[in-house]
């Protein structure tokens, strides 16, 4: 079966848009027999998407689920010619090929994209995930990935200046609740000013490298005005953490010290040093600072805590990550608790209410 010409029109909460030229349609026969169900084959030319932000700074607003079992079918799909990918009003685009493949029953997919981005950068994706009970393993490789192009991303309330050039080669994974990653990430020459931040926050160079649950991050300098800082360390994913920071003020008494280590569920923060503060405050010498603080449940109960409420979701689709953690810790140490969720002008109110409900 062919499709001529055809176009998803914006809907009513959202002013993106989508085109192409034709669409066919295939059985595949071998396939469906060895799956033992219908296995369609969809390939497509000259697609075209535009992504448009509307008032809440949503791009895409998917209309409401008609519930049910999803059909026993398997959709493989391919872009015959390169697909077109316009980000407005930040002007960028993006220009995309590859195949992927559906299981619709099974709620899982598996993609094989590569993505062509501004001054010749490029992004390979390949890897396979579900989105029931969510689990995935992708395979990435970024290349001369520039961020300045990126700029109008942004929400409209952080007009950011990016610079910087990001590369990377990693797998990344996802499986009964724990992350893994293999390989490295580097930014080079990164750069960002804007409203929040009046002077420019700058880093020469940037590396993070991971094995298996563990993440390296290498000394590193960072650079605010007339601050210096230095961040470095491990963290052992889902069990552990190792960091320390420091910041400075060269020429003025202003030093301080950082660190956080120990359990992933229980970490500890230890700060200490001088800072001077400005010359209006009257006081004769620089304030030394010590500073201990600790994620003990136990500790937070025996200190007085008598309840405490811990973020559940956010918006429409994220739920927070440590919500298990902080609710079963409060719970083993017998603190009382309660879930919020925070609200974020993406969807309705019922939808985000659903969306709590159910997490």
């Amino acid at each position: 079966m062919a499709i001529g010409p055809s176009e998803v029109l914006p809907g009513p909460k959202d002013q993106s848009r989508a085109s192409l030229t034709s669409l066919t349609v295939q059985i595949d026969p071998l396939a469906s027999l060895r799956r033992w169900r219908p296995v369609a084959t969809l390939s497509l030319r000259g697609a075209r998407v535009e992504l448009r932000r509307n008032a809440q700074g949503v791009y895409w607003v998917p209309g409401p689920s008609t519930g049910g079992a999803p059909p026993k079918l398997d959709l493989k799909v391919r872009l015959l010619d390169p697909a077109r990918l316009a980000v407005q009003p930040a002007g960028l685009v993006l220009r995309a090929s590859g195949r992927g493949t559906v299981h619709l029953a099974e709620s899982w997919a598996d993609l094989a994209l590569g993505v062509t981005l501004p001054d010749q950068g490029r992004v390979s994706l390949k890897g396979r995930g579900r989105w029931v009970n969510p689990e995935f393993d992708l395979q990435t490789r970024l290349e001369r990935v520039r961020l300045a192009p990126f700029e109008g991303v942004l929400p409209p309330g952080l007009p950011l200046r990016l610079r910087g050039q990001l590369g990377a080669d990693l797998r990344l994974s996802w499986r009964q609740g724990r992350a893994g990653c293999q390989g490295g990430l580097t930014l080079v020459d990164f750069e960002v000013q804007g409203k929040p931040l009046p002077e420019p926050l700058r880093n020469p160079q940037w590396r993070l490298t991971c094995r298996g649950q563990r993440l390296f991050l290498p000394n590193s300098e960072w650079r605010y005005g007339s601050y210096r800082a230095r961040l470095a360390g491990r963290v052992d994913l889902n069990r552990s953490f190792d960091l320390s920071a420091s910041l400075r003020e060269p020429g003025h008494d202003r030093n301080l010290k950082a660190r956080l280590n120990g359990p992933w569920r229980q970490p500890r923060l230890r700060l200490a040093g001088r800072w001077a503060l400005p010359e209006s405050v009257p006081l004769a010498d620089a304030l030394d600072l010590t500073l201990a603080l600790s994620a003990d449940w136990r500790q937070a109960k025996a200190s007085g805590v008598s309840f405490v409420f811990i973020k559940a979701t956010e918006g429409g689709d994220v739920a927070d990550p440590m919500f298990q953690d902080h609710s079963q810790g409060a719970r083993a140490a017998g603190v009382p608790w309660g879930a919020y969720h925070y609200y974020y002008f993406c969807r309705s109110a019922r939808e985000q209410a659903r969306w709590f409900i159910k997490n």
